[in-house]
């Protein structure tokens, strides 16, 4: 076998070596030199010593950036381990004839060079030590943590010192979790702290977040609670595409969530062992908003139970290894699982498959769709990193010095930034490099002077580049009859082979005799390779977009040399046969699809923003000139109701590919709704603008359908009282009950009434406020309360006439009247009120704008209505997340109660308020 993999080279596999005495195999691999110096001013520490070391005297030659820092300093970074592991491979494999040696010299660059040297006949043994440098390297990863003394005043003593709790935990975390931590002042402020954290990927990741949820329940007006799931790989499924799921739950409860880390091991020797159990979300918060988040948690994780869309696919292990260790952008992996709600599994740095296999990646997630966007954006990232050989032919035979070869393949691995493998087969030299385009032709010059290097002369010379690139990109490629690649062979003096090589990829060969030809040969490939972008723009605008027999959208395709195609992202939602390999098994997100794609080859790939602008420009013009326009004006509570799992989980019965009502009124009625992104709510705003845009009627006939959806309505008057506004206030209140600003009626209130009644029946409340009375209106779905009214298609009376025998609703009707009471809260009238809502042209919005800010500035301002399900900015979502503690806030709470109604239950498990207790204590809880 070949070092890394028979595919990299399987079509010109190296010849056999018989003259064991006159060949030398020579492999450089960079590796990333991570350091930080410890800081002078340390208010405390809790550092494993053996990731620290005082810099040494002969310091300064190998890493002249730390010349300027004091004697006695302290450093932490990955050198001493590399050190270690190149140690033990020389004693190991001495008797073998392989030496393995650390270039030091490269930290002021701030990389490590490590090269393995020995005979073509050591391959086996060469590629061991390989698995093993790379299952011992690790890069120092640095999370910061700050604390301030205003905003969390609980770590802190009256004094204004960190308290000794807080500290204590750091130390007990930090043995455990083998991760230096000191607290140093904050560079913010002279009233912050900073916590920062050192350690492997893995531990420090850990670290931060155990770290995060004991500071939250330092708190002692924040509860904690959790919830298991069954892997780790359903984690991207929970949130769901831009993890839209995970954001909208923050945003609605005020709560943080920590996360499991989606991506554990990824290097293959630094992680916790000894943490073994389920993968764990942690939720802390208000302890009814936490009980809340927990069941729409809960809820997500219920409806995706079912069996997933997995996709596996193979790929050659050097090119996994490069994708490992040269990643630019360490959260590579992780923003793809974020934006596409797919679990991507691959394998750890070092891991090893059979001798003759590939390396498996699997995807999964909840459609089809999601999993083939993953592969596309996950196999574009392999794609880069191209596979080349140099082969060069001497005139003499004499004896390798091996020094003056690994100086230049060290240098060569250097400046290319790949691994990079020297072969000396009697009178042949071959160089195999995995690396990225631009590496690649930096290795051109070097190269070139090889043979003067060695002072000898150069009889023959061959390059080959393979480049790995999608299937479905082969035609435009290629081009017709092949003509792109004929005319680059004829442009060049290379050429090129279109080699079959899995279900998904296929190889382009490009071979030269010419180092510098091929050069220009593989640049003018490159400049055929496709460039893409891809948005959307709403269906309902496509037709006129393309125009009669596509004329408007091929006079843009011929302007800016650009290939558009649209596609129509309703087409997979309808139940069929055809369709049922592409469905779904969790209800679509309200985040719009990609539908069009512009295309050119890279040479032309400063004309896909203009030819972009040119699509916007169209759009805006058609919506403007041929398209009617509605907006509706919804309450905040409307707008929840419609857009919750409730409704469109109603919608989705029997459907193969669910969808939402938003994409259902667009489909049935030709129109584009534009509407406000489920996680941003604006600042004081009380009501949502649908803008429905359709031509003749069709906005008309959508909003006609839409009115049918919107949830019933119930009030209650009530006369004028001075605690009213509290309750107005109770949620935009909600974030500041965390810190000193708590006001025990709105506790109660969102405690007694506004959670359980989201709990129980998805009941979302409305106050509204005017000079004579007061008014709390209950926004909800009959079917909360047993009754049928989509698939029934009822009267209005007559569902109001069913709700209102219902049990359950006159339960839940009677513990809002009984809080109201307590309060002395007189109501004066009851009854189910006509669903209000207005729906205006822009036009009549301006006009209407003017008429009330006239009404304001001559009658002074009334109180306008409030949301009681209106939020505030500012929550935070944390990833990732592993418990710190065995002692976990029991989910036994969320259980009835011996005795009472449903609904007292609930009440019951809210209050009352109390701290938790909390104390650390090592655990298995890592993956």
């Amino acid at each position: 076998m070949t070092l890394y993999s028979d595919l990299v080279f399987q079509h010109q596999p190296l010849q056999t070596v018989r003259a064991v005495d006159n060949n030398r195999l020579i492999v450089t691999i960079p590796f990333n030199y991570i350091h930080f110096v410890k800081p002078a001013n340390v208010l405390h520490e809790s550092l494993v010593s053996s990731d620290w070391r005082l810099i040494e005297t002969d310091a300064v030659s190998a890493f002249p950036f730390l010349q300027a820092l004091p004697a006695g300093t302290m450093v932490c970074d990955n050198l001493e381990r590399m050190r270690t592991v190149v140690n033990h491979a020389n004693e190991r494999y001495a008797a073998s004839g392989i030496m393995t040696i650390l270039n030091e010299f490269r930290g002021s660059e701030r990389k490590l060079t490590v090269s393995i040297i020995g005979s073509y006949a050591s391959q086996r043994e060469m590629n061991e030590i390989r698995l093993q440098i790379f299952r011992h390297y690790f890069e120092i990863t640095k999370r910061r943590i700050t604390i301030d003394f205003t905003k969390n005043n609980y770590c802190f003593t009256s004094i204004g010192k960190i308290k000794e709790e807080l500290t204590l935990f750091l130390d007990e975390v930090s043995l455990y979790n083998k991760c230096s931590i000191y607290i140093t002042p904050s560079k913010e402020s002279s009233s912050k702290v900073d916590i920062v954290i050192l350690g492997s990927q893995d531990c420090s990741t850990v670290t931060e977040n155990k770290v995060r949820l004991f500071i939250d329940n330092l708190n002692p007006l924040s509860h904690c609670d959790y919830i298991e799931i069954e892997s780790l790989s359903l984690l991207p499924l929970i949130g769901g595409t831009e993890f839209s799921n995970f954001k909208n739950i923050v945003k609605r409860t005020h709560c943080h969530i920590y996360l499991p880390n989606l991506t554990p091991e990824l290097y293959f020797n630094n992680s916790l062992d000894t943490e073994l159990q389920k993968p764990t979300i942690y939720i802390t918060g208000l302890k009814s908003l936490v009980l809340l988040t927990k069941y729409m948690l809960s809820d997500v994780i219920q409806k995706i139970s079912k069996t997933p869309f997995i996709k596996q696919l193979s790929v050659m292990p050097i090119k996994r290894e490069s994708m490992i260790l040269f990643m630019e952008d360490p959260e590579f992996l992780k923003n793809i699982m974020f934006e596409t709600g797919c679990f991507i599994s691959i394998p750890s740095l070092g891991f090893s498959y059979p001798e003759g296999t590939g390396d498996i990646i699997s995807f999964q997630a909840n459609s089809i769709e999601d999993v083939d966007n993953a592969i596309n954006k996950f196999m574009g990232f392999i794609s880069s990193f191209y596979s080349a050989k140099y082969e060069f032919k001497m005139t003499t035979s004499t004896t390798a010095d091996v020094s003056k070869l690994l100086s230049f393949n060290d240098s060569l691995s250097f400046i290319t930034n790949s691994i990079v493998s020297l072969a000396k087969i009697n009178d042949d030299y071959v160089f195999q490099v995995v690396g990225r385009s631009e590496g690649l032709k930096q290795a051109a010059n070097p190269l070139a002077q090889f043979a003067p290097y060695l002072e000898a002369d150069l009889v023959k010379s061959t390059t080959t580049y393979q480049i790995e690139l999608s299937n479905k990109e082969k035609d435009f490629i290629a081009g017709k009859k092949n003509g792109k690649i004929i005319k680059i062979m004829n442009m060049s003096s290379v050429t090129i082979k279109l080699l079959p090589f899995t279900d998904f990829n296929f190889i382009v060969e490009i071979t030269c005799a010419d180092l510098m030809d091929s050069i220009l040969g593989l640049g003018m490939f490159e400049d055929e390779l496709p460039s893409v972008l891809i948005f959307n723009v709403p269906e309902s605008f496509h037709r006129q977009i393309i125009g009669v027999g596509g004329q408007t959208v091929q006079t843009i395709m011929r302007k800016y040399n650009v290939f558009i195609k649209f596609s129509n992202s309703f087409e997979l939602n309808e139940k069929s046969d055809s369709t049922r390999s592409n469905s779904s098994n969790f209800p679509q997100s309200f985040v719009r699809k990609k539908n069009v794609i512009i295309k050119c080859p890279a040479k032309n790939k400063s004309q896909i923003p203009l030819a972009k602008i040119e699509l916007e420009k169209l759009v805006e013009k058609v919506m403007n000139v041929n398209y009617f326009c509605s907006i509706v004006k919804l309450t905040r509570p409307q707008w929840r109701l419609l857009t919750s799992s409730q409704l469109n989980c109603n919608l989705n019965a029997n459907r193969v590919k669910p969808s939402n009502f938003v994409t259902e009124l667009e489909k049935t009625t030709n129109t584009f709704i534009k509407y406000p992104k489920l996680d941003h709510e604006e600042v004081n705003q009380d009501t949502v603008n649908l803008e429905i845009y359709g031509i003749d009627d069709n906005s008309k006939n959508c909003c006609s359908e839409l009115i049918k959806l919107l949830p019933y309505e119930y009030e209650l008057k009530l006369l004028k009282s001075g605690i009213f506004k509290e309750l107005m206030d109770t949620v935009s209140n909600t974030k500041r009950m965390l810190t000193h600003h708590r006001n025990p009626l709105q506790l109660e209130f969102l405690n007694t009434v506004i959670v359980p009644l989201k709990l129980l029946y998805n009941v979302e409340l409305l106050f509204k406020s005017n000079r004579t009375t007061d008014s709390v209106i209950l926004n909800f779905y009959p079917d909360a309360f047993g009754v049928d009214w989509l698939a029934k298609e009822k009267m209005n009376d007559e569902i109001q006439q069913e709700i209102s025998k219902s049990e359950k609703f006159n339960q839940m009707l009677e513990n809002v009247k009984i809080f109201l009471k307590n309060q002395k809260m007189e109501i004066t009238s009851q009854s189910f009120k006509t669903c209000e809502f207005d729906i205006i042209t822009p036009d009549q919005k301006i006009e209407k704008e003017n008429v009330n800010s006239k009404k304001l500035s001559q009658q002074g301002p009334d109180i306008n209505a409030f949301s009681s399900v209106y939020t505030k900015t500012g929550a935070s979502f944390q990833q990732p997340m592993h418990p710190p503690s065995t002692k976990r806030a029991t989910s036994s709470e969320a259980q009835h109660q011996k005795g009472g109604s449903r609904f007292q239950q609930t009440i019951n498990t809210i209050g009352p308020f109390s701290t938790p207790d909390f104390k650390f204590t090592p655990m298995s809880n890592t993956y």
